[in-house]
């Protein structure tokens, strides 16, 4: 759990615009180094001070709460989500997460203390939403399963199947019953994503619903759990594929 903190936190790090400036700035002086012939150990205080200086922009984004926190959905690419209906589904718990994050911010009367072991079970569930939608999208748009699944339906209502054809048309199935779960589960989690935020937002009300809190908060991580599974029952049936970066 602390290594992703950590992964995810340097790759943000390494994607600010600070970290493009110290890279081109090392760039320039040891350019402008070797045409100017200096000495090389003027190459290398470039270099080690590039380094230097990016170690100090993680230590002070690790420390950074903010940044920890945008680093944590850093890798929900919307973009990335080409299905609308499924691209608005993605949006929306972003949108829950982030309002969570800005309201633990602004909350600094104490009734929030929590808010630093909830918001990651929020932001997981986001992540979680991101990557089955696109396993969801891989396979709506995968023309030749959708052939195949019609094809072997109509043969088999026929009952015009080979054994191999048997085989092939009951993967499919079960493929096509771990989509139409993972899409219910998508709106499943979305639902306790809101829930969740709601309760937040009760808790800075009347400090006293935190034990409902609580509850959505569990609701939530049996939900993101759930997705976990169907995802990886997902790549099993699938072979396990790559999910294209287009």
């Amino acid at each position: 759990m602390l290594s992703e903190r950590l992964k995810r936190i340097a790759g943000y790090s390494l994607s600010r615009p600070e970290a493009y400036i110290i890279v081109g700035l090392v760039f320039v002086a040891v350019v402008v180094a070797i045409f100017g012939r200096w000495p090389g150990w003027v190459i290398l205080a470039s270099i080690a001070g590039g380094v230097v200086l990016l170690a100090l922009l993680f230590v002070d984004s690790l420390a950074d709460p903010d940044v920890e926190r945008d680093a944590s959905i850093a890798d929900v690419e919307v973009g990335r989500v080409r299905d609308p209906a499924l691209q608005a589904k993605v949006r929306r718990s972003l949108e829950y997460v982030r309002a969570a994050q800005k309201l633990a911010r602004q909350e600094t009367s104490g009734v929030l203390s929590t808010a630093d072991d909830e918001l990651p079970q929020l932001e997981q569930a986001a992540r979680s939403i991101y990557q089955m939608s696109l396993r969801l999208q891989e396979f709506k748009a995968d023309r030749l399963l959708q052939r195949d699944l019609g094809d072997l339906h109509q043969k088999s209502g026929r009952g015009q199947l080979t054994k191999d054809q048997e085989a092939q048309l009951g993967t499919l199935r079960r493929l096509d019953e771990l989509v139409r779960n993972a899409e219910l589960e998508i709106d499943s989690a979305l639902a306790h994503l809101g829930r969740s935020y709601a309760e937040m937002q009760a808790i800075v009300v009347t400090p006293e619903f935190r034990g409902r809190a609580a509850d959505a908060l569990g609701e939530l991580a049996a939900s993101t759990q759930r997705l976990s599974e169907l995802a990886a029952g997902y790549d099993e049936v699938y072979g396990n594929r790559a999910l294209s970066r287009e």
